[in-house]
């Protein structure tokens, strides 16, 4: 055993350093029980089970079905004005989980109305430029129709 005080080796049952005769404290080799926990203020623990996934503290949608279907419809429309709304709200409904994953309800959340909002916008853009679209396609046929007579 070394004297806290000086560094110095004395036996293990010395109370007294053989050096500078500083008291050396005594340890037990058997652990002190655990002292009990307050309980916390926050949600209870529930102890993982195998198998079992662990539960969240809060369910936050993911919209990552309907950012999908935006994606996939932009796509196939070839809207490439609605398609880089239809991808950041992919990416943000993507964040989700992991954010969840780690506790992070506050980011989750954040994702989430960032990834609804996306989706909005690019059904937005997507109806407003296939409007526009077709409204300049019957004036192309009214103007053809004119032109004839």
């Amino acid at each position: 055993m070394f004297c806290p005080n000086c560094g110095a080796s004395n036996s293990d049952t010395a109370t007294v350093c053989s050096q500078c005769n500083q008291p050396i404290p005594q340890f037990s080799s058997t652990p002190a029980p655990p002292q009990p926990q307050p309980p916390a203020a926050a949600a209870p623990v529930v102890p993982a089970v195998p198998g079992v996934p662990a539960p969240r503290l809060a369910e936050v949608p993911n919209y990552l079905v309907q950012s999908i279907v935006m994606t996939v419809v932009t796509l196939l429309c070839c809207n490439i004005l609605a398609l880089p709304f239809a991808i950041i709200g992919l990416v943000y409904s993507t964040q989700v989980n992991s954010k969840l994953g780690m506790n992070d309800i506050a980011g989750a959340q954040a994702a989430a109305k960032n990834a609804k909002l996306f989706d909005w916008i690019s059904l937005g853009v997507l109806v407003g430029s296939m409007l526009i679209y077709f409204l300049l396609m019957f004036l192309g046929v009214l103007g053809s129709i004119w032109g004839q007579r």
